[in-house]
């Protein structure tokens, strides 16, 4: 997974890239695995590792505010899977979704989507509680650890230069 998606970074022209002699950036990425083939194919690459400072944001939209490699990873796989479902609404084979019943669409038997980041997230995404540190009334054993401890972080106090988003990881939707 990881080398597919390298190998398709250094398929791109160079036009946006660090200069590899002083720069870096973080690469992530989305690969797809169709059935029986195991044929991974990279379906969506982000690099970044910016946001948009408080005196930056657009109130029209015409910025993107969070210009990390996982967040823009992810934009342009929800792009892929628009068009995917676009696809299998029109009866395309090569569609990644078939039809089920009530007009909903089902990922095709075998078909699985792999993450691959080159450096772990940064801020709440980074904070991973030892369930042994959350308090028995809170803890659920149902839940996976990432969903039990999440209630448990402590709030950010906003830093110079940024807007605070939001008070808890807990109101954070997206990317699950």
């Amino acid at each position: 997974i990881a080398r597919e998606c390298l190998t398709k970074f250094d398929s791109l022209p160079k036009t946006g890239k660090p200069d590899e002699s002083f720069e870096w950036t973080i690469l992530a990425g989305v690969v797809l695995t169709r059935g029986d083939q195991r044929v991974p194919e990279v379906v969506a690459l982000g690099t970044g590792t910016k946001c948009l400072g408080a005196t930056e944001l657009s109130q029209r939209g015409d910025r993107v505010n969070d210009s990390h490699a996982e967040v823009l990873a992810r934009r342009a796989f929800l792009r892929y899977l628009y068009e995917q479902i676009e696809l299998a609404g029109n009866g395309q084979k090569e569609a990644i979704f078939v039809g089920s019943p009530g007009g909903k669409f089902t990922l095709k038997d075998g078909h699985s989507f792999h993450f691959f980041t080159t450096h772990s997230p940064c801020g709440d995404a980074s904070i991973f509680e030892q369930i042994e540190k959350v308090p028995p009334d809170i803890r659920d054993e149902g839940e996976p650890p990432s969903k039990r401890s999440r209630e448990t972080l402590p709030e950010k106090e906003e830093p110079v230069g940024s807007v605070l988003v939001c008070a808890s990881v807990g109101q954070v939707a997206g990317m699950t």
